[in-house]
């Protein structure tokens, strides 16, 4: 993730299995380490407000799930697992631009599909975005503040859905520029 110059790393130092986190201001070219890692977290995530709010958990530590995802309304509060995910069936896509929900890829009807996850109650909810035949295989885009923008999947031609009108608008401009094309804007 990437916010104000500041991009989120994990840090793998002494051979260990699982990331610290930290910050590398890129413009001044200093790292800033802000939680260090734990056994059997292997990932760890930013809020919109560049607080580390979520993580994925392996192992026992997922409890009866190969892996979970691990939320806390704030940073010091309490871990506490948010939804179970398959390995290969579901992925973290990041916060929802209110910073209360979560977007999440994961299976529905048998597809991948894009749901808001409601981290206090795990209620999903009807999925965001999905498709009869083919998976939600994409990254979800959203701008700086965390609207949500676009997912994309590949069908017989590559798909996205668009979740915003602007940018539905800029998609529009672009494809009567660029026709029998598939644009996609990358950021």
């Amino acid at each position: 993730a990437q916010r104000n110059g500041k991009v989120l790393l994990w840090l793998y130092s002494g051979g260990s299995l699982f990331p610290d986190a930290g910050w590398l201001n890129v413009g001044q070219n200093r790292l800033s380490r802000v939680i260090d890692s734990e056994p059997g977290v292997i990932a760890w995530f930013a809020d919109h407000q560049q607080r580390i709010r979520a993580s994925v958990v392996a192992g026992e530590r997922a409890g009866p799930s190969t892996l979970a995802l691990r939320y806390r309304r704030q940073t010091d509060d309490e871990w506490r697992i948010a939804f179970p995910f398959r390995q290969g069936l579901s992925d973290f896509q990041g916060f929802d631009q209110d910073g209360e929900h979560l977007w999440i890829i994961t299976q529905d009807k048998g597809r991948l599909a894009l749901f808001r996850l409601d981290p206090e109650t795990g209620d999903t909810g009807p999925a965001a975005a999905s498709d009869p035949v083919y998976d939600i295989d994409g990254v979800l885009l959203q701008d700086a503040r965390g609207r949500a923008l676009e997912v994309s999947y590949d069908a017989e031609l590559p798909s996205r859905v668009v979740f915003d009108r602007e940018w539905q608008e800029h998609y529009a401009q672009l494809n009567r520029l660029l026709p029998e094309t598939f644009n996609s804007i990358l950021g």
